[in-house]
């Protein structure tokens, strides 16, 4: 028997006072079994929605289909208060789809794995069939059903056991990692957006070295990044086992161990980002990790780095520069190239030093004011000039210095288009 929230247990009540039983089931079971306290619970019944709605009228309805309702505590920030989700037993039948059923037994029997296959009510008793306490004990991920037939069925089940073992620090029967390498092909019928969202998942889950360990022994990699994942070098291998044997000492930034991820696949990396289809702004940064490294390792200075700034955006840089932090935990070869872009970027905030067109004392408007030009495109145009003089000397970040050289690039068109250049002397 675990000890169950106030919460929970009144929640029980009500179902009990209603005529249907209830348990608190799966990970928060598990959670309290393993001595932590969960935030997240669960209560499975067999009352179908328009019952529960009745017993709980307050409740929000998270989903019809589902028949399941949901009690949060935690909003208006209670930070005691907890998550509660109340929903029908229910059982995937032979398509797969979901199906409602008649007992706690059957819906345990639908869990994928025995250490979420655990039910409990301190007035009933405590369910448990597939004997998950004990691996809770062993610290296995173990499937319910033989793992061979359950990857064949559900090959999602392979990334999903790894995640569990990555968040856990558990490990994998022999005959799941077995059925795993055997069906790691079967990966590719799994849609593009869950492996996604489970490779980040695994990435940034309290050992997520471990589970990188796992993908790459099970043979899922493929899966995940393609063919960048076959034939790796001999420096890609020892890279891709650095990051797993450091990646934990990251904060959980899920760009920045994947940026890191792709590093190791080096001319292949940008081919392996195409392969889970990321949005454009992740495909973005991944693209950086890939692209930037470099140019931001030879910035010197202030205006070096105003300039590279100016160019790619705030945004971008900071992607790059923590990304670059991060490498340097992982892959300990000294940090002065971070720290002196560091030391630049605190003497700009200081300094209050212009890098981009909104940080000019004056806009397009005083250009045309001024009469230097009649045209908004020119305007905007002559204002763009502008950033390239103040990041060279921050102290001309003044009205009528900046509309001196606007007047002067306006006249200068060869002047204008070689803004920027240094020439030798």
């Amino acid at each position: 028997m675990i000890k169950l929230p106030k919460e929970v247990s009144q929640a029980l009540k009500a179902l009990e006072a209603a005529g249907n039983e209830g348990y608190a089931a799966g990970a928060c079971v598990r959670e309290c079994l393993m001595g932590n306290e969960p935030l997240d619970w669960d209560i499975i019944t067999p009352a179908p929605l328009e019952t529960l709605k009745e017993i709980f009228p307050k409740a929000d309805v998270l989903s019809k289909t589902g028949s399941i309702l949901r009690i949060d505590q935690t909003k208006d920030g209670n930070e005691e208060g907890i998550i509660l989700d109340i929903s029908t037993y229910r059982k995937k039948g032979a398509d797969r789809k979901t199906q409602f059923c008649d007992s706690v037994e059957e819906d345990l029997g639908a869990r994928a794995f025995t250490i979420n296959a655990i039910a409990d009510n301190p007035a009933l008793s405590l369910k448990d069939p597939y004997e998950g306490r004990a691996d809770i004990k062993k610290k296995l991920v173990r499937t319910i059903v033989d793992p061979k037939s359950a990857f064949e069925t559900e090959p999602v089940l392979m990334l999903q056991a790894i995640l569990l073992a990555a968040e856990l620090d558990f490990d994998l029967p022999k005959t799941a990692q077995e059925a795993m390498v055997e069906n790691a092909g079967l990966l590719e019928q799994v849609s593009v957006s869950q492996r996604r969202e489970l490779l980040g998942e695994i990435i940034t889950a309290e050992h997520g070295g471990k589970g990188l360990r796992m993908l790459a022994g099970a043979g899922l990699m493929p899966g995940l990044v393609g063919d960048a994942a076959l034939d790796m070098t001999r420096r890609q291998r020892e890279l891709f086992g650095e990051l797993a044997e450091g990646i934990d000492q990251l904060k959980p930034v899920t760009e920045r161990r994947l940026g890191l991820l792709y590093l190791c696949f080096e001319k292949k990396g940008p081919q392996a980002i195409e392969f889970l289809d990321y949005d454009d702004k992740t495909r973005q940064h991944l693209m950086d990790a890939m692209t930037e490294m470099t140019k931001i390792f030879f910035i010197r200075d202030k205006v070096e780095l105003k300039n590279y700034i100016y160019k790619v955006g705030m945004e971008r840089y900071n992607y790059v520069h923590n990304l670059a932090k991060a490498q340097r935990i992982v892959y300990p070869s000294g940090n002065v190239k971070v720290e002196n872009r560091h030391y630049l970027m605190e003497e700009i905030k200081a300094g209050k030093e212009p890098i981009f067109v909104e940080d000019l004392a004056i806009d397009a408007q005083d250009i045309l004011d001024e009469g230097i030009t009649d045209s908004q495109e020119r305007a905007v145009y002559l204002l763009e000039l502008l950033p390239a003089v103040v990041h060279q000397k921050p102290q001309l970040n003044k009205k009528k210095e900046l509309l001196k050289y606007a007047r002067r690039f306006n006249k200068n068109k060869l002047s204008a288009a070689f803004r920027g250049v240094k020439w030798l002397r």
